[in-house]
């Protein structure tokens, strides 16, 4: 199942709204109103939806195929506005603040997996993937894992969720050289 991020605001309130409940058999439902509601494109007919499309790096073109034929297969009326967004092919990649401007128009995306090369282009400690998540406020990963009936697994009746923080802690990229060899990397947590 594809991952699904998620604003600070809509974490709380959601939290909030009705406590999160994880066990082996009773279902996850957290429900709230979404700070993005999807509206309809101004260029197409009025019952479809433009998505950015960003493929990412790596496999991550070749998963937003698959998802994209999936969708299509399912009947969706969703028009691609498709971003080239990289850290990997700098030279080719859309700026971020082209891109933070379709997610934004949008109010919806399908992003691939974002390369993240071992020394950012300019010398940069936080990332393109890292500083997306951080200008648009994408505060939390929510992945959910359920067991599959008639397949067999380790571990059985499973059915819980998974909410991993992705903008402060070690991705605050807050370091410095306080003196000569010596970095110190400030961790945040709110």
């Amino acid at each position: 199942m594809l991952p699904l991020s998620l604003t600070r605001a809509a974490c709380r309130a959601a939290v909030q709204a009705a406590p999160l409940h994880v066990s082996s058999t009773a279902a996850v439902q957290v429900s709230s109103p979404s700070p993005f509601q999807v509206t309809t494109s101004a260029s197409g007919p009025s019952d479809r939806v433009t998505c950015t499309l960003i493929p990412g790096d790596g496999v991550g073109p070749e998963i937003m195929d698959s998802c994209q034929e999936v969708l299509q297969s399912m009947g969706t009326k969703i028009d691609f506005e498709e971003m080239y967004f990289s850290e990997i092919n700098h030279g080719a990649s859309r700026s971020l603040e082209d891109v933070m401007t379709s997610v934004r128009k949008n109010k919806v995306a399908l992003k691939g997996v974002i390369g993240i090369p071992e020394v950012g282009w300019g010398g940069e400690l936080m990332g393109l993937n890292t500083s997306l998540r951080k200008n648009l406020d994408l505060y939390a990963n929510v992945v959910k894992v359920r067991s599959l009936p008639g397949v067999r697994s380790r571990h059985q009746n499973i059915d819980t969720v998974i909410i991993r923080e992705q903008t402060e802690g070690e991705y605050s990229a807050i370091e410095h050289e306080s003196v000569k060899g010596v970095v110190e990397c400030l961790k945040v947590v709110t």
